[in-house]
């Protein structure tokens, strides 16, 4: 199995692999910005950094194009029949050789990159979260109450049969 022609679609996949990485990198770059400011309440900041998100994950549809022409390469090189193979099945079917080594440390590589893009996204999300519930909070509290009588009992609970908000009803 140690033809040129494996070894060659070996190289272009790890060469496409690497590309894959490169760009999760920037997108974990990106989710890194967008938490710092969220942190510091820079809206328009943000904004920026959603459009050049957007970009970045566009140009990243022709780096998966390319992976999976490259996947599919390797995997007719080695003898696999199916449509799609998994890079697991690809990397199985290749046997011991430098190449399966080369590409199984890349295919790892990948799944930490994806799962640090998953944590970081994940903590935008919750700070986006946060600061909804916030926002969501402060209006409230600024929300006029009903016009009605203030009626208290001696306690200090609100009087039988009285119903409504009002200022004095607020909790924090």
């Amino acid at each position: 199995m140690e033809n040129a022609n494996v070894i060659s679609a070996a190289a272009a996949l790890s060469a496409a692999l690497s590309a894959s990485e490169a760009k999760i990198g920037s997108l974990i770059e990106s989710a890194k910005l967008k938490e710092a400011l969220l942190r510091a309440e820079d809206i328009e900041g943000l904004k920026a950094a959603v459009e050049q998100e957007e970009e970045l994950v566009a140009s990243f549809g022709a780096v998966d194009v390319l992976r999976e022409e490259k996947s599919k390469a390797l995997a007719r090189a080695v003898g696999l029949k199916e449509e799609s193979p998994a890079l697991g099945d690809i990397i199985a079917a290749m046997g011991d050789t430098p190449q399966a080594v080369s590409l199984s440390a890349l295919r790892e590589k990948l799944k930490a990159a994806l799962a640090r893009l998953d944590m970081h996204n994940t903590r935008v999300a919750h700070l986006l979260e946060l600061k909804k519930q916030y926002a969501d909070f402060m209006l409230e509290s600024l929300r006029e109450p009903e016009p009605r009588a203030a009626v208290y009992s001696q306690t200090g609970e609100r009087a039988e049969g009285d119903s409504g908000r009002r200022i004095l009803d607020v909790q924090i």
